[in-house]
């Protein structure tokens, strides 16, 4: 009997270190097969993203508020619309560029609608990016590439009021509002236009040249003048966006409108509106290109989805609640 109640249990014990070493290897396998399985990445995630925040001078801007500008008494500006396209991300420490096709690229700044004041990124490769360039307008290039390249741009760019028609293309900027020097409305309709005769103060370069920040002469393409302009934002002072399948890093601009008629170019609103004028159109594009500079970045900020809009604003960015730290700061500088 004792030697049956002894086989019992050394058979007992067996046993349990049996199903204990079992359970021990399904754990490691469970945690190995849970670590080789990447985590699932939304298609609709923020890869990156543009804040376009408009200042006026050294203040802050908001529609229908007196400003005083430099040369034409005090503003009142109503209306605030442009366009940006092919937008590029440079990369860094072994990433490559990304360049978005002008399609992708497409966004209107209307400051009336807080959503448009964000240009959400997706399908951009991880790794480490440092400079972004993208371009004021639409170049002549798409403009003359027909509807299909074009896509749902001349759709949106109609109902956002942007569009002169199949001849003129695309209007670039809608600058309105009530000028003090002028006394009455007044209204800067910027964009391509027509070809400028030779002999003029503008000069013409050829139109492979970009205009970079800073701004550069119009030039012409098969009789009109494109006055797109190509900006180019170095922010490697201030560290890289990090883009990976947790962060949804932003580049926050600084726009200063007050450059829209006060930079380069020195333009007088009281001698009449600057609408489809070959002369008066490319001074202003000069001046947009300098409005554009870097405000600070949020290197790596937590990933989140595209947000949804409602009546203009964002919903859904977990990045924008109150109190978020700014990414000029050096802080934030240590984790790029």
């Amino acid at each position: 009997m004792f030697t049956l109640n002894l086989y019992n249990l050394i058979k007992m014990k067996f046993l349990k270190q049996l199903a204990y070493a079992a359970l021990t290897i399904l754990a490691l396998n469970s945690c190995t097969k849970n670590d080789d399985t990447p985590e699932q990445v939304s298609e609709n995630k923020v890869d990156a993203y543009i804040q376009f925040d408009h200042v006026f001078g050294a203040d802050e801007f908001t529609l229908n508020k007196n400003y005083t500008s430099d040369n034409n008494g005090v503003l009142n500006i109503t209306t605030l619309k442009y366009i940006v396209t092919d937008i590029v991300l440079h990369g860094t420490e072994g990433t490559n560029d990304v360049a978005l096709s002008t399609q992708e690229s497409f966004h209107i700044v209307d400051q009336s609608c807080a959503f448009t004041s964000k240009k959400y990124l997706t399908n951009i490769p991880n790794g480490k990016y440092n400079k972004v360039t993208f371009r004021y307008g639409v170049s002549d290039k798409i403009h003359n590439s027909g509807t299909d390249a074009q896509g749902d741009m001349l759709v949106a760019a109609k109902a956002a009021g942007l569009n002169w028609g199949w001849t003129l293309g695309y209007r670039f900027m809608t600058y309105e509002g009530n000028s003090s020097a002028k006394g009455d409305v007044f209204k800067v309709h910027n964009g391509s236009t027509g070809a400028i005769e030779k002999n003029t103060h503008t000069s013409k370069v050829n139109k492979e040249s970009p205009s970079h920040t800073g701004g550069g002469h119009g030039h012409t393409t098969g009789g009109r003048v494109d006055n797109s302009q190509l900006i180019e934002l170095d922010f490697s002072d201030k560290g890289a966006i990090l883009v990976s399948d947790k962060t949804s890093p932003k580049i926050h601009l600084k726009v200063d409108i007050a450059k829209v008629l006060s930079s380069k170019n020195t333009l007088d609103i009281s001698e009449g509106d600057i609408v489809i004028d070959a002369h008066k159109s490319a001074k202003v594009a000069q001046n947009v290109a300098t409005m554009f500079s870097i405000a600070h970045i949020h290197p790596t900020d937590i990933n989140f989805d595209v947000p949804k809009t409602e009546d203009c604003k964002d919903t859904s960015n977990p990045n924008e609640a109150e109190g978020h730290q700014h990414s000029g700061e050096k802080k934030e500088h240590s984790h790029s």
